[in-house]
């Protein structure tokens, strides 16, 4: 596998836009009334199962609840206070739903959703799934103001990509802002504890896999602690407010995260597998997490825009790690050159555009073309910004994140690109935009050469932050 093949996963049934706005008015008045749907999810190891009991806040005349919005079977029929449900097409349907009126799911977890992972690490007994996998929920009438519970036994813990609230009666209680069965992500229950790492602009929810007060957690938990403060150099603020981080380590691997995504099912999350017998010293070396991380500076924006996405996580990779002194200056442009030199020399998407390239990234194994031409366009974009307009990517992406972004965020590159110009207040981005994206050869290396040669220009981009 090639290892800069990274997944940054989400399937949109539409690009939300308008709901980055929208989550400002929505937020307080959740702490206000009750919610649409209250939630409540009740977790039982011993038989590996989840009940699923979701009460209504207003009568409906009918609701239809679905397990990931897809058809298939539907399983065992679920219970409510008067009458009984018709199967539907993959799902269950109820007419005359009265408000209060509560229905109740149990499933069983897939025996296979922790793979061989988990196995070995001291956790075998936590459960990782999608929660596409047991979330039965009403597909139409959920609304922005749902939320969730979780009820769980003695020294037992959840890790899922949702906005946590203020705990209800003591038990863990999350807000289902977006649809959360609206594209992959990860839930893990398990004997575990979830750590919040504050940080200005936002926390990190984060669960590691392995025993507490073990020399593994321990090791590992410090990295992601590294990991948050390298995010922090790029305006002293994390992106979001909120944000998943489950960390599963690889038993018998020392390599250092030979795997690692961004997933935005419901929000946003970061999901990374380290070698479990890696050291803090090749955790601290490797780029893998770094670049993971700068998803979070950016909406999803789809197959086309796979260029921009990881091509501002492959030139933050380099940037970030120097400006947090893990990586020397000198590495890091010479890191930047080769990285060029591989999109330059790789043959498979040859006269094709960097968007071409992206749609066939993984038919073809082009990561190179399409993660280094982004990596050239943002580098690119940051000179033009600093030279000529007293400002820099960073600062633009931080006002990007101030009005933009709230987790599971959706955009196309042509909005995106048109947000960041109006809140820089200028045309780069656009402009170069235009040029890169139709573009059918890689960027000429003496252009890009000039740039990381200037040294005003190298000091400003590297320079850790004041």
């Amino acid at each position: 596998m090639v290892r800069q093949a990274h997944h940054e996963r989400k399937f949109p049934r539409a690009l939300w836009w308008a709901s980055a706005f929208a989550w400002a008015w929505v937020a307080p008045v959740m702490g206000q009334i009750a919610p649409a749907w209250a939630v409540t999810a009740r977790y039982a190891p011993a038989t590996r199962s989840v009940e699923i009991e979701s009460c209504a806040r207003d009568a409906h005349a009918s609701v239809t609840f679905a397990l990931a919005g897809r058809s298939g079977s539907p399983g065992a029929a679920p219970r409510r206070n008067h009458d009984g449900f018709e199967p539907t097409r993959g799902g269950w349907r109820a007419g005359g739903w009265r408000a209060g009126e509560c229905a109740t799911f149990t499933v069983a977890l897939p025996a296979a959703a922790s793979g061989g992972l988990v196995r070995g690490s001291g956790m075998s007994g936590s459960v990782i799934v999608d929660p596409r996998q047991w979330l039965w929920l009403p597909v139409d009438a959920l609304g922005r103001s749902s939320t969730i519970k979780f009820v769980l036994p003695e020294g037992y813990g959840v890790s899922v990509p949702w906005r946590r609230l203020d705990d209800t009666d003591g038990r863990p209680t999350y807000a289902l802002d977006a649809n959360p069965l609206d594209g992959p992500a990860l839930t893990a229950f398990g004997a575990f504890e979830e750590r919040v790492v504050r940080k200005p602009g936002g926390v990190l929810r984060v669960v590691v896999l392995a025993p507490r007060e073990s020399a593994l957690a321990q090791r590992l938990n410090a990295w992601i602690d590294g990991i948050a403060t390298v995010a922090l150099t790029a305006s002293g603020r994390l992106p979001l407010r909120d944000a998943q981080v489950l960390v599963v380590p690889i038993a018998g691997s020392s390599e250092a995260t030979p795997w690692g995504e961004v997933q935005r099912g419901g929000g946003s999350a970061l999901h990374l597998y380290p070698g479990a017998d890696a050291s803090a010293a090749v955790l601290r070396a490797d780029w893998t997490a770094t670049h993971e991380i700068a998803h979070l500076f950016h909406p999803y924006l789809g197959t086309r825009g796979r260029w921009l996405s990881e091509g501002l996580a492959s030139y933050y990779q380099n940037v970030l790690r120097a400006r947090a002194g893990w990586l020397g200056v000198d590495d890091a442009v010479a890191r930047l050159r080769a990285g060029f030199e591989r999109g330059r020399r790789e043959e498979a998407t040859a006269g094709t555009t960097p968007p071409a390239a992206s749609a066939q990234m993984h038919r073809q194994r082009a990561y190179m073309r399409v993660y280094w031409s982004g990596a050239a366009y943002w580098l690119t974009v940051d000179a033009h910004l600093r030279r000529t307009h007293a400002t820099s990517l960073d600062a633009v992406l931080a006002r990007y994140a101030r009005c933009c972004l709230r987790g599971g965020d959706v955009a196309s590159p042509e909005h995106f690109i048109a947000a960041l110009d109006r809140l820089g207040g200028t045309r780069e981005f656009s402009a170069e935009f235009a040029r890169a994206s139709r573009a059918t050869v890689f960027p000429e290396a003496r252009m890009l050469d000039a740039l990381l040669d200037d040294p005003a220009l190298r000091s400003a981009i590297f320079a850790p932050p004041s």
